[in-house]
């Protein structure tokens, strides 16, 4: 809208006259809240031109300033807050709008949603909103590596994605948790098809850890992909990794992760990082633990397609 001069209204303007003209009740804000929330998340489904229309400076910071306020205050944040982490998702799947979007701050936003702190806080949607908030920080760092991840780094992500790994790890390497998910989708499949089979309610210890496994099996491919790139990356990413216990984490996943590719990526990072800062890695890495880690990776090689063919420095 315009004013009788030709000078346009700014968000705030707009926001605060919508407001004091309505005269809405709390349940009519939240319910108009909730409605544009979710035109916006439908506008981010859309194609490029649509995305940069959303993604326009003022735009950005509404939505960026939206996110921050929920996580300030969780008690307030209500459904509204998963949508609005969805929408920055799908926007992140635009190549041509992540500039504005780094621009705007959305990897210092994203970084918070990661921590323990705030999955507690926000309580049952908090692991959902930790999920979609690694989401948009991998699409983000998949473009422009060098910079995006560097950005990261120093907004503090690498804490947290160590912590998040070596947690998933540790969640995977319980065979008792896999046999449970095992059982579970098992029993999910034969209720699916019509089976009545009964299924026992797990320990609350058990059932927690199986949570944790398959909130692991959701993140892990946006985790490890960012550790190793941040080991790769550059000599900020790498000293915020080894101020967090980066190659511990690195070493952490060799140990129980079965996908060849990501084996390999692992171990690629670990290549660069001993060829970048010879003396402190390689300190680490002829550490008993270490090398009995390494050791059994070799002898997994020829099990395990795509690790026949690694050729390493260490």
């Amino acid at each position: 809208g315009q004013q009788g001069g030709g000078d346009t209204f700014t968000p705030e303007e707009l926001e605060l006259a919508a407001i004091n003209s309505a005269n809405l009740s709390v349940e009519e804000l939240d319910e108009l809240q909730d409605r544009v929330v979710t035109l916006l998340l439908l506008l981010s489904h859309a194609d490029a031109v649509v995305k940069a229309f959303l993604c326009t400076p003022d735009n950005l910071r509404q939505h960026l300033k939206s996110l921050q306020y929920c996580l300030q205050q969780p008690h307030l944040a209500g459904p509204s807050l998963l949508k609005l982490l969805r929408c920055l998702r799908w926007l992140t799947g635009e190549h041509a709008v992540l500039g504005p979007l780094k621009e705007a701050g959305a990897i210092q936003t994203l970084v918070p949603f990661l921590s323990d702190s705030a999955v507690a806080a926000l309580g049952p949607q908090g692991h959902e909103a930790q999920v979609q908030a690694l989401h948009s920080l991998y699409n983000i760092c998949k473009f422009n590596k060098k910079v995006h991840l560097e950005a990261a780094a120093c907004e503090g992500a690498v804490p947290h994605l160590c912590r998040i790994a070596v947690e998933g790890v540790s969640a995977s390497a319980d065979p008792t948790t896999e046999a449970a998910l095992t059982s579970m989708a098992a029993h999910n499949s034969n209720a699916a098809g019509g089976g009545q089979q009964q299924f026992s309610p797990l320990a609350p210890e058990l059932a927690a850890a199986v949570e944790a496994l398959q909130r692991w099996t959701c993140v892990r491919g946006f985790v490890v992909p960012m550790l190793v790139g941040m080991a790769s990356c550059s000599p900020t990413t790498r000293a915020c990794m080894w101020n967090s216990g980066g190659l511990a984490a690195l070493l952490a996943l060799l140990e129980v992760h079965q996908d060849a590719a990501m084996r390999l990526g692992v171990l690629q990072a670990l290549d660069v990082w001993l060829a970048e800062d010879s003396r402190p890695v390689e300190q680490q890495l002829v550490q008993r633990d270490a090398v009995v880690q390494l050791v059994q990776v070799y002898a997994n090689a020829g099990q395990v397609s795509g690790c026949q063919q690694m050729s390493f420095r260490y």
